[in-house]
């Protein structure tokens, strides 16, 4: 897999941040820490917005708004 990430916010106290994550494994990788808050699983297709959790061993890291670019 080789994909970058990469934060696309500046530093500061907001409470939301963007990271970008591109390249040929991104999608691979997304699928792995990402898990949807819905029951169907999504397709992470260009121009799909989804809601749920970044997880790592099991655990969840953060909850986040995934907005797929293509």
């Amino acid at each position: 897999m080789i994909a970058r990430a990469c934060v696309t916010t500046a530093k500061g106290t907001a409470a939301i941040a963007s990271i970008g994550i591109e390249g040929p494994g991104a999608g691979a990788i997304l699928a792995k820490i990402f898990k949807s808050s819905s029951a169907k699983k999504p397709d992470l297709k260009p121009g799909d917005i989804c809601v749920g959790d970044i997880t790592y061993n099991h655990q969840v890291v953060d909850h986040v708004v995934v907005a797929c670019n293509g």
